[in-house]
């Protein structure tokens, strides 16, 4: 990966991190060689790492503003992470997550759990709740179904995900990953910013758009059939009414009317053998909640 693509982010270590946790001094060696600026302080979430940003094309050299990745890394030690798994602590595993979030502002977040694999394929999943060496020790009755119950309720409810390592080079790696894809997500949504309708690098769509715009008709048709059972015949009948996603979303808001492009004819065929169909209800109402939905969470098609 370029060095160009780490231009302005910057790793925040909290220094508990660093101070608890081997192979700490290999991670900051190996973030530096990669060009990654690293900052380690207190942090409002001890334990904790996350990623900030400046903008790359800014003009402004005094312009320090910083965007920041929407997740956070925290490293829990596997014995309190066991503890809290239990029934009787897992409140406390939730509220800790929540209020972990809410310091770092963020929605997204990882537990670093070393040695959690290997304890995960330890427990045996029976009726009788046999227990191993480690639980016993910890006085804690745990099976292999309770805690993958425990951990995804972790990753639906609560948004939050677990990484396990075993070694220091596993850890090295785990950091290093995490950042990368930070920075590569950065680079390509602050690039994002300027698109119009599309980005001339990805290469899924057939459709091809040249610099005075001509193409942009098809990309519509593509977008079109991309929703479930829309035949090409159906695309273009939309197309010659709203030769854009922008003025059917403009004629949806004006009219209030779900049912807008309903009865717009959709002719199959040639000849003796042609027909003539309506676009229907159902597709209409698809595609008006498609353009004009606020919620990333609703669904277009429903089961």
């Amino acid at each position: 990966m370029s060095d160009k693509v780490y231009s302005g982010v910057k790793v925040w270590i909290d220094k508990n991190f660093i101070q608890n946790t081997k192979g700490a001094g290999e991670l900051l060696t190996n973030l530096e060689k990669s060009s990654i600026q690293t900052i380690i302080e207190k942090l409002p979430v001890e334990n904790g790492i996350f990623w900030t940003r400046r903008p790359s094309n800014s003009k402004d050299i005094s312009n320090n503003q910083e965007t920041q990745h929407n997740h956070l890394l925290v490293k829990i030690d596997l014995d309190n992470f066991v503890e809290k798994l239990s029934s009787a602590n897992f409140v406390n595993l939730i509220k800790f997550v929540k209020n972990s979030k809410q310091n770092a502002q963020v929605t997204q977040m990882s537990l670093i759990v070393p040695g959690f694999k290997s304890f995960q394929k330890s427990l045996k999943n029976t009726d009788n709740l046999k227990e191993n060496e480690f639980v016993k020790n910890k006085k804690t009755k745990l099976n292999k179904y309770d805690l993958n119950k425990a951990v995804i309720s972790l990753e639906l409810e609560e948004n939050c995900c677990i990484r396990s390592y075993d070694t220091t080079d596993e850890l090295r790696d785990l950091i290093l990953s995490y950042t990368k894809s930070v920075a590569e997500y950065l680079s390509k949504t602050e690039g994002a910013d300027n698109l119009i309708f599309c980005d001339k690098s990805v290469e899924k769509s057939q459709a091809k758009i040249s610099k005075d715009g001509q193409g942009l008709i098809n990309l519509w048709k593509d977008i079109l059939e991309s929703f479930p059972l829309v035949s090409s015949d159906q695309a273009l009948a939309i197309c010659s009414q709203y030769p854009s996603p922008l003025l059917l979303k403009n004629a949806y808001e004006q009219t209030s009317n779900s049912l807008l492009i309903a009865d717009i004819q959709v002719r199959r065929g040639a000849g003796v053998l042609s027909n003539v169909r309506r676009i229907g209800p159902e597709l209409s109402q698809k595609i008006h909640k498609f353009l004009t939905s606020c919620s990333s969470d609703q669904l277009i098609v429903n089961n």
